[in-house]
């Protein structure tokens, strides 16, 4: 006997086996409705190590500069992690608000969820760093395109893949649940 098929796929493709809409809908994979634990972000979004030197007895001008800009570095890797561990959760507390709604999140949702909020939030912490360094940064050869601008790029096209795998977008939701498939094929349809 041939896998069932999802109920979305059939009205895709069509109706060959003429089954009524009850029995397609008994069709495919059903898990419980519920929606999945938020992460500890703390865990995920560690903040960089930055090494800070001991003061010394003896130390010169250029070593307490190296080492008071160290420190600055370590307190801003700190802050970046909290505002990214933010941003991942408030994104969140939003998805999981909608998709539970709707009644689509279940327990194995989770593996998804949390890579749509990672995503989003480094690419919140991507356009800090093109807003604060630029578009172009010094670098040993001369100026360069900042490298944020390419990972942006990047995180964005996982963003589009997991936004229509979750049905984040309009036209993603109504192919994940269609609004009226008893009217589907009514006859008015030049596709009918």
């Amino acid at each position: 006997m041939p896998a069932a098929r999802p109920n979305h796929l059939n009205l895709v493709e069509g109706n060959p086996s003429h089954k009524t809409n009850a029995e397609l809908a008994k069709t495919g994979l059903k898990l419980p409705a519920k929606a999945p634990a938020e992460p500890d972000w703390s865990r995920v979004f560690v903040a960089r190590p930055v090494f800070v030197p001991k003061k010394t007895r003896a130390e010169s001008v250029e070593d307490r500069e190296r080492r008071e800009a160290a420190a600055l570095d370590r307190e801003e890797a700190r802050a970046d992690a909290k505002l990214v561990a933010a941003a991942a959760s408030a994104t969140w507390v939003r998805v999981v608000r909608v998709l539970e709604a709707q009644g689509l999140l279940a327990e194995l949702d989770w593996f998804a969820l949390q890579d749509l909020c990672v995503v989003v939030a480094r690419i919140e912490q991507l356009e800090r760093d093109i807003s604060r360094r630029g578009f172009t940064v010094s670098g040993q050869k001369g100026s360069a395109r900042n490298g944020s601008i390419v990972s942006a790029h990047q995180y964005r096209g996982q963003f589009r893949w997991l936004s229509q795998k979750l049905g984040l977008t309009p036209v993603d939701r109504d192919y994940i649940n269609p609004e009226d498939p008893e009217g589907a094929s009514d006859g008015d349809s030049p596709f009918d």
